[in-house]
């Protein structure tokens, strides 16, 4: 905008060998120090990243309790364009399938070194693991947990703390029109001295959707933040009746407490509205 000019560049390159029982890949993608993407969305650039790993999968009879089993073993690599190490990492996973759509996954990740800010964090190991159960087409359970050592990513204070997480992501279809869903989600870190809280907190979300017909539906969402004692109300009614037509209406309020009363109240609101028709000639 004021006649500076900026030149960049970004490359993507992957390699993959799969079998029936064997799958490997190499995958390194870099963002240049001035990389900007007008269309998309990039997070960093300066950035190197280079992603290998190998692994076994077995697939079983249908009748056997176990469906399929697959092991993995992996490494990461990042680097930035001042040649320091940012990060590396080994790890190891263990996915199995059972009769009942019944799935798990089991992962173990080593971090050798992770740079942030100027601090280095070494010798980091977490382990995590992941439950799906799926009892029938209606219903889609989900759990996520994972404790381990990670970096505290503050500026001020970088260091390395105990951390812990539990989720849940759950999907019910109530009605063939009707479905509903919700998640939850708690997060931790210790210092791993004192074990005194970094910060500890969670953020419950709930997601109803009801399609009237195959153009016209309603959502409603609602969540709360425990981080920043704030919850919001988002609605959206939306009318597709073709690829090229679309309009939705909707609104969202935002709460947060008031320190003065400890009660919530509005802190913003928004409505939108949008209408798109494709006129040809």
């Amino acid at each position: 905008m004021d006649g500076e000019k900026y030149n960049g560049d970004a490359f993507y390159f992957s390699l993959e060998r799969n079998t029936k029982h064997w799958n490997s890949e190499i995958e390194y993608e870099q963002y240049s120090p001035h990389y900007q993407t007008p269309i998309g969305f990039v997070t960093q650039n300066s950035i190197r990243f280079l992603d290998a790993y190998h692994g076994y999968q077995h697939f079983f009879e249908k009748e056997n309790f176990v469906k399929q089993l697959g092991l993995y073993l992996g490494s990461e690599v990042n680097f930035n364009y001042a040649n320091l190490r940012k990060y590396l990492d080994v790890g190891s996973a263990m996915y199995i399938q059972l009769s009942g759509n019944l799935e798990s996954e089991i992962s173990y990740s080593y971090v050798i070194n992770e740079e942030f800010e100027g601090f280095i964090g070494e010798k980091m190991s977490e382990f995590e693991v992941f439950v799906s159960y799926s009892p029938s087409e209606a219903v889609n359970l989900r759990i996520f947990t994972s404790m381990g050592e990670t970096l505290r990513y503050d500026s001020d204070n970088p260091a390395i703390g105990d951390n812990f997480f539990i989720g849940t992501f759950n999907n019910f279809q109530i009605t063939p029109k009707l479905r509903f869903s919700h998640s939850l989600r708690y997060s931790q870190l210790k210092n791993k001295k004192d074990e005194s809280l970094y910060f500890s907190g969670y953020i419950a979300r709930v997601n109803l959707n009801y399609q009237f017909n195959p153009n016209l539906s309603f959502r409603l969402i609602s969540e709360f933040n425990d981080f920043d004692k704030a919850f919001f109300f988002q609605t959206l009614l939306k009318w597709n009746p073709n690829p090229f037509t679309i309009f939705y209406v909707g609104g969202t309020n935002g709460y947060s407490r008031l320190e003065e009363t400890n009660r919530y109240g509005v802190e913003n609101s928004q409505l939108y509205l949008k209408f798109q028709y494709l006129i040809e000639f």
